[in-house]
C-alpha cells in the first residue's frame, strides 16, 4: 500500500504470463488516484491479454530455438559433408592410385607371356597344354587391366566435371569407328548411318566413350558366324534429339532390360562374348551426366536397339 500511495495509483493488476503451467513473468496494469478503480471486468480483461502474450512470448522463445537448433544443424551437416568429400576425394586419390600402379604389371604379365608363346612356339607346338596355360594367363591379365580400366572410367565419370558444347554428332560417329577400326576389320562388321546428323548439347570425349561402347556391343554380341551390322539412325522431336544403334544380334530377353546398365551385369559367359560388364554403365552415367536418358529395346534372338536421347543444340 505503502509503494501505491509513493506512486501515487489508485488501483494495480498483476497477472501471470503462464504457458503450459510454467510462468513467463507477469503484466501490469494501474490507474493514477483519482481515477476509477478497476473491476472484474478489468481482470478478466487483463488475464486475456496475459494469456495472448504468454502465448506470443512462447511462440517467439520457440522459434528462435529452433532456429539456433537449424543453424546448429546445417553447421554439423556442412561440417559433416566436408569431412565426407575430403575422404571420397582421398578414397578416390588411393583408388586411382593403386589401380593405376596394378595396370602396369598387368601389362608386364602379358607382354611377357605373350613374348615366351611366340619365341618359343616351335617348343609349344607339341605341348598343347602348354600353349593353353600361357592363353589363359594373357586372357585372364588382358580381362583384368580392362576391368580396372573401365573402373576408372567409371568412377572418373562421377567426380569430374563437364561442360557441356554443341557437339556434332557426325563427328562423334566418324571419331567412335577409328576407336574401333581394328574390331571392324576383324569382324568385317558394317556400320550405316544417313547424313547429315544432327547436333546436340553434350560433352564430345563422352559421347564418344558411349558410341563406341553401344558400337562395340553390337559388333560382340553376334551369334557364331554372322557378320554384324548396325545402322545408325537419328531424329529429332521438339527439344531432344535421339540417336538409335541398332544391330542384328543376339538380343536381350526384355525381362533384364534394366539390369543390363548395372555395374558388373552380365547375361553371357565371359569366354564367349569377353568384356568387363561395366561398358553400358559408363554409357547410362554419362548419358545422364550430360542431362539426358538412355534405354534399350530389345527380343532374344532379334537384335537390339539402344537408344540415346539429349538435349537437341538447335533447341537450347
Amino acid at each position: 500500500m505503502k509503494a501505491l500511495e509513493q506512486l501515487q495509483l489508485r488501483s494495480v493488476i498483476i497477472v501471470p504470463l503462464l504457458s503450459h503451467d510454467r510462468a513467463l513473468g507477469t503484466l501490469s496494469f494501474a490507474r493514477e488516484q483519482g481515477g476509477i478503480p478497476f473491476g472484474p471486468e478489468d481482470l478478466d480483461l487483463a488475464r486475456e491479454l496475459a494469456s495472448r502474450a504468454a502465448l506470443a512470448v512462447d511462440n517467439a522463445r520457440l522459434h528462435l530455438l529452433a532456429r539456433r537448433q537449424n543453424e546448429e544443424l546445417e553447421r554439423r551437416v556442412k561440417d559433416r559433408t566436408r569431412e565426407l568429400e575430403d575422404s571420397v576425394r582421398e578414397l578416390q586419390a588411393f583408388t586411382y592410385t593403386v589401380a593405376h600402379d596394378l595396370r602396369a604389371p598387368l601389362r608386364t604379365i602379358v607382354g611377357c607371356s605373350d613374348l615366351i608363346r611366340r619365341d618359343f612356339a616351335d617348343l609349344m607346338a607339341g605341348r598343347p597344354k602348354l600353349a593353353d596355360y600361357f592363353g589363359r594367363i594373357i586372357f585372364g591379365a588382358s580381362n583384368m587391366d580392362a576391368l580396372i580400366r573401365d573402373l576408372l572410367s567409371f568412377s572418373g565419370l562421377g567426380r569430374a566435371d563437364f561442360k557441356r558444347e554443341i557437339v556434332p554428332l557426325e563427328a562423334v560417329v566418324t571419331e567412335a569407328r577409328m576407336h574401333l577400326k581394328d574390331e571392324i576389320a576383324k569382324s568385317g562388321a558394317r556400320i550405316d548411318f544417313d547424313l547429315p546428323l544432327p547436333s546436340v548439347w553434350g560433352h564430345r570425349s563422352l559421347l564418344v566413350q558411349v558410341l563406341v561402347n553401344l558400337l562395340s556391343n553390337a559388333i560382340k554380341f553376334v551369334a557364331s558366324g554372322v557378320r554384324p551390322e548396325v545402322r545408325l539412325t537419328t531424329q529429332v522431336q521438339g527439344n531432344r534429339a535421339r540417336l538409335e544403334v541398332q544391330d542384328n544380334g543376339i538380343g536381350i530377353d526384355p525381362a533384364f532390360r534394366d539390369r543390363i546398365f548395372g555395374v558388373f551385369e552380365r547375361l553371357n559367359h565371359i569366354e564367349r562374348y569377353p568384356g568387363t560388364g561395366i561398358g553400358l554403365a559408363i554409357v547410362r552415367r554419362a548419358v545422364e551426366r550430360m542431362g539426358g536418358r538412355c534405354g534399350v529395346e530389345s527380343e532374344l534372338g532379334k537384335g537390339c536397339c539402344f537408344w540415346v536421347e539429349l538435349p537437341a543444340a538447335s533447341e537450347c
